[in-house]
């Protein structure tokens, strides 16, 4: 999924991988420029220039009692319109989606507990600005 945000070109998936530094680079960063993975919802008037991006952050808190909550959290994946489509007809939007669902529906986040993508909150599709579109994921942990 990393290669499918640093990189711009249709053969995304074939570069070679990341090293640690640059995976380190493309999350949540000062500089903004390299950055691809934030910490906070997306705002249209921080980016401009074609590239793809997901943002994660905590999107709803509903108590259960003063120790335990149900928590939703949210995954914008955004996309610049001209780079959706990857070799051999397949869409980068689409990839990153199956990659977060792949590493996190159903894992255990220590802190959280276990995530699930479940039928009441979909993966929807968001024309964010003219320019970029993609697709807004919901993960809630699962009450026990």
């Amino acid at each position: 999924m990393l290669k499918l945000l640093k990189y711009n070109s249709t053969d995304a998936l074939s570069k070679s991988d990341l090293t640690d530094d640059e995976k380190y680079s493309l999350i949540d960063q000062i500089d903004v420029d390299d950055t691809r993975i934030f910490m906070s919802p997306f705002n249209n008037t921080i980016v401009e220039e074609e590239r793809s991006e997901l943002r994660l952050f905590l999107g709803e808190i509903s108590p259960d009692n003063k120790f335990l909550a149900q928590t939703v959290f949210v995954f914008q994946i955004l996309v610049y319109n001209t780079l959706w489509p990857l070799q051999d007809t397949k869409q980068r939007p689409i990839r990153i989606l199956q990659e977060v669902l792949k590493s996190l529906n159903g894992q255990y986040l220590q802190g959280v507990g276990q995530l699930y993508f479940t039928s009441m909150n979909n993966a929807r599709h968001v024309m964010f600005t003219k320019d970029f579109s993609g697709y807004v994921l919901t993960l809630q942990n699962w009450s026990t």
